[in-house]
């Protein structure tokens, strides 16, 4: 039954086919497709990552991040973490930095 219905559906669209001037048409549809705007996307993401990175380092961001870390690690000696594994905090700060570039990245 199945191929019955098939098979007059071929015939029929055979018999009946047209042809469709293109005018360019194609052409046209073929430069708004979003893989062009897709590769403008991520020269602009490309662009603006270097500037946020040169900015960083300009404004002492990695100086900021060291400090930061060094208090956090002066603070728990203080506060008596005498067990306290370093390999852990390294561990943290990659992880959490991986995020934080990743959240930074996809905000762009």
């Amino acid at each position: 039954m199945m191929e019955t219905n098939d098979k007059l559906i071929r015939d029929f669209f055979g018999e009946h086919k047209q042809e469709i001037a293109d005018n360019g048409f194609s052409r046209r549809v073929m430069h708004r497709l979003p893989d062009r705007q897709r590769k403008l996307t991520r020269l602009w993401k490309a662009c603006v990552a270097t500037i946020l990175l040169v900015l960083f380092f300009v404004f002492g961001g990695l100086q900021g991040l060291i400090g930061t870390l060094r208090d956090i690690f002066v603070s728990m000696v203080q506060h008596g973490a005498t067990n306290f594994d370093p390999r852990t905090l390294i561990i943290v700060v990659v992880v959490l930095g991986f995020l934080g570039i990743h959240k930074a990245y996809s905000m762009i």
